[in-house]
């Protein structure tokens, strides 16, 4: 017999909803990282989901992956295989069997309402199958970490003297965690900031947006246009955005970095240390750090 695992439990579905969603844009085409800035995720999730997908339905790359499609076979056949079982027993066997059946239909019934009331835990579940809410996306900060569930719920823990662990309500696409603030792309585009304002990081413009990325005290984001806006701490050009259309950016300690739809990277901000002197190239990703960046090329 199989050993039950710990953990949480699958999903009732054969994809989870994050899981879903990453599929429906890889149909669309693209990198992980073109896939992660149109879902507002990072590209290690993009890339976590499509590895999921490709194990639990035995396939063998992204393109198999891309033309895959779900099997009609829904709750209704296995409760007839489930209902079949009584036939093939005598008597007494059939009484246990129709026992056995009921018991796991109402398990069934069970879970179900679980999954319809939101991954609520219910008091009739055993506790090693409660469903909980999984998390989609994870950013830490430097004393507080936050997480997006499948709800698009937004949870955060750990350091709260600026109020940045408390998150707002609502349902969202990503979170970004910084030192003593946060900001997160709700669904409907646009952005909310929340935790320390000595400089401006909450001061957050209007307008729909793709994703934003929060730095020590400033801000930027993309715009569904592909245009970079930034706020916060301004010294040294921290928030003085370049124009034209980009696929990412990144905010640093005292600069930023962003990918143009053209392969090339653009740094801004403070460079004593050379954090603003982007290299020449064609490049997938840049990531940007306290004092220093790092580009993954084509």
């Amino acid at each position: 017999m199989e050993r039950s695992r710990g953990g949480r439990p699958r999903h009732p579905d054969i994809l989870t909803p994050a899981e879903w969603r990453v599929l429906g844009e890889l149909r669309k085409g693209g990198t992980n990282a073109e896939i992660a800035v149109r879902l507002g995720v990072s590209p290690d999730a993009v890339k976590y989901h499509i590895s999921n997908m490709l194990g639990k339905l035995e396939l063998e790359d992204r393109h198999a992956l891309a033309a895959w499609q779900a099997k009609p076979e829904g709750m209704g056949s296995r409760i007839r295989a489930l209902l079949a079982l009584p036939s093939a027993f005598s008597s007494l066997g059939r009484t246990i069997a129709w026992a056995a059946a009921m018991a796991v239909l109402a398990t069934v019934a069970v879970v179900l309402v679980a999954v319809l009331r939101g991954g609520e835990e219910d008091p009739r579940l055993p506790a090693e199958i409660q469903l909980e809410n999984g998390a989609v996306q994870v950013s830490a900060g430097n004393g507080h970490s936050c997480v997006v569930r499948e709800s698009g719920e937004i949870v955060c823990w750990g350091d709260n003297d600026h109020g940045q662990a408390d998150a707002p309500t609502g349902s969202f696409r990503s979170v970004s965690a910084a030192e003593v603030h946060s900001c997160a792309v709700r669904e409907s585009g646009e952005i909310t900031c929340w935790g320390n304002h000595d400089f401006g990081q909450t001061d957050v413009p209007t307008g729909s947006f793709r994703s934003v990325s929060t730095g020590w005290k400033h801000n930027c984001a993309l715009r569904e246009s592909g245009e970079i806006a930034c706020w916060g701490s301004g010294p040294v050009g921290k928030a003085d955005a370049p124009t034209g259309s980009f696929r990412s950016v990144s905010t640093g300690g005292s600069h930023s970095c962003a990918l143009r739809e053209s392969g090339e990277i653009a740094c801004w901000g403070s460079g004593p240390v050379g954090k603003a002197d982007a290299p020449a190239g064609s490049f997938r990703s840049v990531s940007a750090g306290g004092s220093h960046s790092c580009a993954v090329r084509e």
